[in-house]
């Protein structure tokens, strides 16, 4: 999932959480593509909590989601490379 640290590899309970974070990527996704560039702020102050408990923002500023994408951070691949 993308954080404002970067990328983060996190273990979830429920389909819900990770659901959430599919959206948040879709969301990231149609910013780098310009196809919706608001599509973030429906994720502003959400926070996906990982099966240890432990709390993890979602990156929804415009700006870093950018520098991120112009620096290779993340690829398709990489945002499934945990998944089973």
């Amino acid at each position: 999932m993308l954080t404002p640290d970067g990328l983060r590899d996190i273990l979830v309970k429920g389909t819900r959480r990770a659901s959430q974070i599919s959206r948040h990527w879709i969301a990231v996704n149609q910013l780098l593509d310009a196809t919706d560039l608001h599509a973030l702020e429906k994720f502003k102050g959400m926070s996906i909590v990982d099966a240890s408990g432990n709390e993890f923002p979602l990156l929804t500023l415009k700006t870093e989601v950018k520098r991120f994408g112009a620096a290779g951070v993340f690829t398709f691949e990489s945002i499934y490379v945990g998944a089973i």
